[in-house]
């Protein structure tokens, strides 16, 4: 539903979102109930709480579609943030224009796309974390509460030494939230 009036703004989008959602449908087949679960990220994001989506794709059965709704949500939550003019999860940037409003041409909507992502770094770098968080979130819970505090860990450090711009505070707050609640279960 939502391509019809994509389309109308921009058919390059409206193209790209089709073989993005076809792709997800494709993914997401064997689970259905959990195939919108990454707009989390977007409703995760006005309260810096996108890092806590690897706790939420715990319901998740296989780990590649957790890493697939995990990086769904990050992009989501980014790009929610560029349309409102609001500033970008985890470091508060601005967003980059686009400038592909009337373009007909998927691929110039790609290379946009893919551009800004490569231009806001902190974002690029959770996009990977929290897509490798999601997978290894059960696999930590298996093995008790010291694999949950040392994956606790990683998820700050990798975050914090690969992505200096990342605000420390809510991503802190996110990683113990996520720690506890999956050492409480």
């Amino acid at each position: 539903m939502p391509i019809l009036p994509l389309g109308n703004l921009a058919l390059g989008a409206a193209v790209l979102y089709a073989v993005i959602a076809l792709g997800l449908l494709a993914t997401m087949w064997r689970e259905p109930e959990r195939g919108l679960l990454f707009s989390l990220g977007a409703l995760l994001a006005p309260i810096a709480g996108v890092g806590l989506f690897p706790l939420a794709a715990l319901s998740i059965r296989s780990p590649s579609r957790r890493a697939v709704q995990a990086t769904a949500a990050v992009l989501t939550a980014g790009i929610v943030a560029g349309i409102r003019g609001s500033p970008l999860p985890f470091d508060s940037a601005s967003p980059p224009d686009l400038g592909i409003a009337a373009s007909g041409d998927p691929f110039t909507v790609v290379s946009a796309l893919w551009g800004a992502l490569l231009s806001r770094p902190a974002l690029a770098v959770m996009t990977i974390v929290l897509a490798a968080v999601a997978v290894l979130l059960p696999l930590a819970r298996a093995r008790g509460l010291w694999a949950i505090a040392g994956l606790g860990a990683a998820f700050l450090v990798a975050a914090l030494l690969l992505a200096p711009g990342v605000a420390v505070a809510p991503l802190v707050v996110v990683v113990w939230a996520t720690c506890l609640a999956v050492a409480v279960r």
